[in-house]
């Protein structure tokens, strides 16, 4: 199965961003993971505070189960979320991915029915840094349905 854990989308909420002539005072981006860490909250999860990643955006750990996991978010242009199971390395040896999946299928399933977020694509990180369109869900394939990417993918083509 194909899992993505990078997630693309446009938000209501505020941005929060503070910034004067010459630099970011406070970057957005706290309200939404707010947002996703009361969401994970509402799944099960055992969660931390949002805290600040510097010049990254925000940033806090959870527990699934079994599993240690930490949370981005960024803001540029869009949101940008990255979920990473920080024990990976060593569950692809035993094998046991199910939590994991389970987890990711549950976010992609709130966000897709969460009015706040919209324009959702879910990327692999190789997919990242290519024109893909992105699925609609964390385990699911690409998908026709409109995310932040794609619309910027068919912006840029219609210009010219």
């Amino acid at each position: 199965m194909t899992l993505r854990t990078f997630a693309e989308f446009t938000c209501d909420l505020p941005t929060e961003q503070i910034e004067n002539e010459t630099d970011f005072i406070q970057l957005g981006g706290r309200p939404v993971a707010q947002a996703l860490n009361e969401i994970l909250a509402t799944l099960g999860c055992q969660v931390k505070p949002v805290e600040c990643a510097d010049h990254r955006g925000w940033d806090f750990h959870l527990r699934y189960r079994k599993l240690r996991l930490w949370c981005q978010v960024s803001l540029i242009e869009g949101y940008l979320v990255v979920v990473r199971d920080l024990g990976a390395r060593w569950r692809i040896f035993a094998g046991d991915h199910r939590d994991f999946i389970e987890l990711m299928s549950r976010v992609g399933e709130a966000l897709a029915v969460d009015p706040r977020f919209r324009d959702v694509g879910w990327f692999h990180e190789q997919e990242m840094l290519s024109n893909t369109r992105g699925a609609s869900r964390p385990d699911g394939a690409f998908s026709d349905l409109p995310c932040i990417r794609r619309q910027e993918i068919e912006d840029s083509t219609s210009a010219t």
